[in-house]
């Protein structure tokens, strides 16, 4: 047979094999490939046929997918399997996309995107990239835009769609998904035009209600801290330490050039703020009014006065919040147990996957492992912790168990969060996962944004399992709550 004749033959069978969805190893496909996640992160079905009735295989959700074919009902797709093979067939589109089309936008800043919404990093858009936005997953937007070679399907978080991409994160947008989480505590609050630069109350020789806000060089007075108070629905007041006023709104006016200063405390709309995250740790402040705490003229120099203006996202609008203490002081004891966790992150079992760990051979006197049972060492950690700290059994219980961990941190006095009550952690805290508070348990060190930060054990992201820092959405659908301690003095 001739070499066309031959090629000609191949070409046919290659494509017989695709159509079935049985060819095993790579498949052409156009440039412009498509990549992502399933969207929930569990196993996904597989079908052989676009009505997908005959199952054919399973996704995981470490897989990686090449998006070949997208309709309303079914999308076919690649998928890596044993031996670094790839398969295709059918899954129900609703699996990884939320939306098959939507607008498309120029991207204004560099953005993280997610392979699912609190789930992994997996790039970022570039600044001036065409994005198409898709549909809205809690506090994430599924987007499509462009990489090397093609496009991935991602998440982004939707603040950073409504700043960045569509231009609607405007002064009247007060949608909850918009609107960072704050502890309650005192903070500095520094300009994103100069890191030296703070909001600070003209300090002359005493405070009084009407009292100038303007930009100042850092010097740690009381005059440049604030402590922020949750008042419900999203919204804070500000209240300066020096003088113990909040900060407001001159005349409750709206407008653009409109002066900020500090007034007695009374509640009004020209007292209350939201904080809108601005990336890379800043944030908006926006007034119930509807404009944006803002730096006149994008000035630097001591000074400078605090107004507010219509939302324009520039670094004259952005404000980071350093923490100066929390409301909630956390006792000698919290320190004493997040630092003792501290110092052991990247300790790890002694074999992969093996639970033999010398935190299991302090609670059962011996050395164990899963050969013959089964030691989960999460709880253990917490508990091992606190008795190196000094914490005794009336206020952590030794246990091996989180439920038996929650039960006795509450029946000792702790008291307990939902995660649905709004409850923001503090350093501390104890970090409950699963339905029941039956999955994980791990110590939390601070909370920032919608963001809580804690260290935990028996950590099965590495490999071996180990101590690591972690962090995770306050949204995650994964946790149950929180303790608190009933911490002794």
């Amino acid at each position: 047979m001739e070499k066309r004749s031959l090629k000609k033959y191949f070409a046919i069978l290659l494509t017989f094999a695709i159509v079935l969805g049985t060819f095993s190893g790579p498949i052409p496909v156009s440039a412009a490939t498509r990549k992502c996640y399933t969207i929930s992160g569990s196993n996904t079905p597989v079908y052989s046929n676009s009505g997908l009735t005959n199952r054919y295989g399973t996704i995981y959700g470490s897989d990686e997918l090449t998006v070949l074919v997208v309709t309303g009902s079914y999308s076919r797709v690649q998928y890596p399997i044993s031996g670094g093979r790839t398969k295709t067939g059918y899954i129900r589109t609703s699996a990884i996309l939320t939306a098959t089309s939507g607008s498309s936008y120029k991207a204004s800043a560099r953005i993280t995107t997610y392979r699912r919404p609190g789930g992994a990093s997996y790039g970022y858009i570039s600044r001036n990239d065409t994005v198409t936005v898709l549909g809205k997953s809690g506090n994430y937007t599924q987007v499509k835009y462009p990489v090397s070679g093609g496009y991935k399907y991602a998440f982004v978080q939707t603040a950073s769609v409504q700043q960045y991409l569509t231009g609607s994160a405007n002064n009247s947008d007060n949608s909850s998904g918009n609107v960072a989480v704050i502890a309650n505590g005192t903070y500095v609050l520094k300009s994103a035009l100069h890191n030296n630069k703070v909001l600070d109350a003209d300090g002359g020789s005493s405070v009084k209600n009407g009292t100038n806000i303007h930009l100042w060089s850092y010097n740690g007075g009381d005059n440049q801290k604030y402590t922020i108070s949750h008042v419900g629905s999203g919204w804070y007041k500000i209240i300066c330490k020096w003088g113990n006023k909040a900060l407001d709104v001159t005349g409750a006016k709206k407008g653009n050039e409109v002066n900020v200063e500090l007034w007695d405390w009374n509640g009004g709309d020209h007292q209350l703020w939201k904080f809108v995250p601005a990336g890379n740790g800043y944030y908006y402040i926006q007034s119930k009014l509807g404009y944006d705490l803002d730096v006149w003229n994008n000035g630097t120099a001591d000074g400078t006065n605090v107004q507010t203006y219509q939302f324009n996202g520039g670094d004259n609008q952005k404000w980071k919040l350093e923490c100066v203490s929390n409301a909630k002081a956390s006792s000698n004891q919290a320190d004493a147990l997040v630092n003792m966790a501290k110092s052991q992150v990247g300790t790890s079992e002694r074999s992969v996957n093996s639970d033999d760990i010398f935190y299991n051979d302090w609670y059962y006197g011996r050395r164990v492992n899963n050969s013959s049972g089964w030691y989960p060492w999460c709880a253990v950690f917490v508990s091992w912790c606190a008795n190196q700290a000094g914490i005794t059994d009336r206020v952590i219980p030794k246990t091996a168990s989180t439920r038996v961990m929650k039960d006795g941190l509450i029946s000792r006095g702790g008291i307990a969060h939902a995660k649905t009550s709004g409850y923001v952690p503090i350093h501390g805290d104890i970090i409950f996962f699963g339905n029941n508070a039956d999955q994980h348990v791990g110590i939390v060190d601070y909370t920032s944004g919608n963001t809580v930060y804690y260290i935990d054990g028996n950590n099965t992201s590495t490999t071996p399992h180990s101590v690591r820092r972690s962090s995770c959405s306050l949204t995650n659908g994964n946790i149950w709550g929180y303790v608190t301690p009933a911490y002794e003095s």
